[in-house]
């Protein structure tokens, strides 16, 4: 029978997938980029002297021994030249660099450059807790730097190059894409993650290409010296602002900013809120544009052709352009570029009619990505996206994807017209339950090893809610159309696209607020992702034998019974663990007992709470902690306690301990924290000088400070003094104490303690050489104190203390062993203090 152009035709082939080089050069290929990785110290000479002796060698045997073994040198060529691409991308620094002017340590800089990237204008954040500090209005762009001015007795203008990431203080809403600029500010070198488990915000630059960093305090350190240049393609970025402005003027204020973040893809208009929501409901893969969206575009662009009755050819013309043009008016992510590498393969296959092969076109893609930028194969978003697409190619290959064959063809038509709808719909679920299933399993150990969050109540909404998303995108699609084209049309179909919005929504809060709905976990080492992910894509490739194909789901079985066996923690740990995490200007103190029983002092900064609770956060999933057993706040000073609303929220805590002069209710953060408190349903108790809390058998907990009775109107003086002893060895953590709370505490009987927590974040006058005598301490540590001089410190408490300051050194670890062994670590300098 003629097949019709109104049905399109199967892309599936038996055989497409046993002919696949692209598949076998894209793996040569990540191999050599991985080698440049892990050896970076290798010149860029040697990894391109190999590649093209190997492609000379190739040469020559392609003409004399058969193809086959012709292609081991052709492979090998593949992979020097990745390697010799990432390096070159990665680890080549010009002689004129940027960063060869710039240090760990702010300075002064005038610079002139040209903005690289859409500039992202931030307003401050409104918070419904209380900040010691309040947030300001942020300008963060990406620049081209050109010249370095330097300000002797004759202005010098010293030819450089490199990026930069600025960060203006205040909102400069007339900054474009390439306007030339000269700003004055304090430029630095990023520093690695100062905590266990903490994002890398240096690779994360890095990876863009940024080795520095500039910071403006006010809007008027940058000023513009040219307007961006005439061109005659098209400017992202106004078009971007243009499309966005409409769709704020045309849908609810509400609604606005995600669907600018559904159809376009910034981000910056979402509260933290929001997009904490949607990563713990399961659906953040909606809320940044990925090649679900671009499916979804083709799926309501294949119908419109078909009404608009468009000729075979002219159809497929027409879903591309549309493609691009949707591409080139969001953040083209890699994701996106891959969706629409892969959409545009599998059309030129429809138009030749050429037989498909889906694991050779997902290569092709991947090949042109790692072209573009190398460094995206190391990139979670790029690898779940490419899992996603082996987790349906997979599919596709068994046949799972594919209708149901009826045993009657007539049974369809003997049906009631309801009745073929209920199949119809039976068949959606079906496949949506497939599809997650697949999906889920592909990419659950890279979720929990990039994210430590495993949401069960995802897997539910994918399945439910994929048809009501599909929907809701296709009238968001057709509202982009309006907005574009006429934007008064865009006014009335903007509701029919702000409705489906709101349930969209609630739904993602409701479902982030279910107890059960997610849980933070740790997740597997590399070591084991990488032969777990070696053997899915075995066989998601569908290149292995239905024989070998079962071998390797018994091996991936195996494969993770072994890593379930790695991962179970030991019923006890010997040693006690205190961490002292790096907030800033505040304080966040991580204990971990011999039982595995945990104890949090403190939980804030003054810069930012919720920063603060993410630190926490990584390094309590780092450590593979998922409850707290006690959580003691010292004092109320805000810098002390405004992480601890969100851990509330996203930790199991058994107890909340305060002191009573800490209930002061005419401070509003103490009566938001009590509220907060409850709504979480943990207890409260109070706590004052000697008392204990008995938390494991082996470890002496004391309150030494203060007295149930108020010492003074002074918060700090009423910190609450916190002792540990383990083993013959003791740390003492003073909160914010001073004045009469201090001197209350040198009329007791002096006691010794190896590890000392300055009083007052290191400050002088709190730190008296009367303490030094009373503690006696081999190490201080000093939470913030960036500002502070550790010089003075060492003088007031001696030349055989150690100083520390979680400013400079990062987090530190101390670390107690049952015999008595203590060793302290930084995060920075890595070397242990015996």
């Amino acid at each position: 029978m003629k097949s019709s152009r109104h049905e399109p035709p199967t892309l599936r082939s038996s055989t497409a997938n046993r002919h696949v080089p692209a598949v076998v050069a894209l793996i040569a290929v990540s191999a050599g980029i991985v080698a440049d990785w892990y050896g970076s110290q290798v010149p860029w000479e040697y990894w391109f002297s190999g590649a093209v002796l190997s492609t000379l060698i190739w040469l020559v045997q392609f003409s004399v021994v058969s193809i086959r073994w012709a292609a081991i040198p052709l492979l090998v060529a593949c992979g020097l030249t990745g390697a010799t691409w990432h390096h070159w991308q990665w680890s080549l620094v010009l002689p004129n660099a940027l960063s060869a002017y710039a240090t760990e340590q702010p300075r002064p800089v005038r610079l002139r450059a040209i903005v690289d990237s859409i500039p992202i204008l931030t307003p401050a954040e409104i918070t419904t807790f209380p900040t010691a500090m309040p947030k300001r209005d942020r300008t963060l762009a990406e620049l081209n730097v050109t010249a370095l001015i330097a300000n002797g007795s004759q202005e010098t203008s010293i030819p450089v190059s490199g990026r930069t990431r600025l960060d203006v203080q205040g909102l400069l809403p007339t900054l474009t894409r390439g306007t030339e600029i000269e700003l004055w500010g304090l430029m630095s070198i990023p520093g690695p993650p100062r905590n266990p488990g903490s994002f890398d915000f240096k690779l994360y630059l890095r990876e863009r290409g940024i080795h520095t960093l500039v910071r403006c305090e006010f809007p008027e350190c940058v000023q513009v010296r040219a307007s961006p240049p005439v061109s005659w393609l098209p400017d992202v970025a106004a078009w971007q602002s243009i499309v966005a402005n409409r769709i704020r003027r045309s849908l609810s204020s509400e609604n606005a900013p995600l669907a600018i973040a559904l159809l376009l893809g910034p981000r910056t208009d979402i509260t933290q809120e929001l997009k904490e929501a949607f990563l713990q409901s399961g659906m953040v893969h909606f809320l940044a544009i990925s090649g679900i969206n671009v499916g979804i575009l083709v799926a309501f662009l294949w119908p419109l052709g078909l009404i608009l009755r468009l000729p075979r050819r002219l159809q497929l013309l027409f879903i591309g352009l549309c493609v691009i043009g949707y591409v080139s008016i969001t953040d083209a992510d890699p994701p996106v570029l891959r969706a629409a590498i892969l959409v545009w393969i599998m059309l030129l296959s429809l138009a030749s009619g050429r037989p498909a092969a889906p694991v050779n076109h997902l290569a092709v893609a991947g090949l042109i990505i790692v072209a573009i930028n190398p460094h995206d194969l190391f990139q979670a978003g790029a690898q779940l996206s490419f899992l996603a697409i082996v987790a349906l190619n997979w599919l596709w290959s068994i046949g799972w994807l594919a209708k149901p064959e009826t045993t009657d063809p007539l049974d369809d038509m003997d049906r009631s017209w309801w009745l073929r709808k209920v199949y119809w719909f039976g068949d959606v679920l079906r496949t949506a339950l497939i599809t997650t299933i697949a999906v889920w399993i592909f990419t659950l150990p890279l979720v929990l090893a990039r994210f430590h969050l495993v949401s069960p109540i995802g897997f539910v909404l994918n399945v439910i809610m994929s048809l009501y998303m599909t929907v809701t995108l296709w009238l968001g699609y057709l509202y982009l159309a309006c907005v574009l084209v006429w934007p008064p049309l865009g006014r009335v179909v903007g509701p029919f696209f702000d409705w489906p919005l709101s349930g969209f929504t609630w739904i993602i809060r409701y479902a982030a607020d279910l107890p059960w709905g997610h849980f933070k976990l740790s997740g597997p080492p590399d070591w084991w992702l990488a032969v777990f992910y070696l053997l899915i894509l075995a066989i998601g490739s569908g290149l292995l034998t239905q024989h070998l194909q079962r071998w390797g789901w018994r091996l991936i079985l195996a494969w993770c019974a072994t890593g379930l066996a790695w991962g179970l923690p030991s019923q006890s740990n010997p040693n006690l663990r205190c961490t002292f995490l790096a907030v800033g200007h505040g304080a966040a103190i991580l204990i971990e007992l011999p039982n595995r029983q945990t104890i949090l002092y403190d939980a804030g900064s003054l810069e930012d709470g919720n920063r603060a609770r993410l630190i926490v956060e990584s390094a309590m999933i780092a450590r593979g902690l998922t409850r707290l057993d006690a959580l003691v706040i010292s004092h109320a000073d805000v810098d002390h306690f405004n992480a601890v609303p969100g851990l509330l929220e996203n930790f199991s805590v058994g107890a909340v301990y305060v002191s009573p002069a800490f209930l002061d209710f005419r401070q509003p953060s103490v009566r938001l924290l009590c509220e907060a408190t409850h709504a979480a349903g943990v207890p409260m108790r109070l706590i004052w000088g000697d008392d204990c809390l008995r938390c494991d058998k082996d470890v002496a907990v004391e309150i030494l400070l203060p007295p149930a009775k108020r010492l003074s109107s002074d918060d700090n003086a009423n910190s609450i003094v916190f002792s540990l002893r383990y083993a013959g060895r003791g740390l003492l953590l003073t909160g914010d104490l001073e004045k009469a709370g201090q001197q209350a505490l040198l009329r007791l009987p002096p006691r010794q303690h190896d590890v000392l927590l300055a009083p007052h974040h290191g400050s002088l006058k709190a730190n008296p050489p009367d303490l030094a005598r009373w503690v006696a301490p081999r190490w201080v540590v000093v939470s913030g104190g960036g500002d502070i001089s550790p010089t003075k410190l060492q003088q007031i408490y001696g030349d055989g203390v150690e100083v520390l300051t979680t400013g400079r050194q990062g987090a530190v670890t101390v670390e107690i062993s049952p015999a008595g062994e203590i060793h302290v670590e930084s995060q920075l300098d890595r070397q242990p203090r015996d």
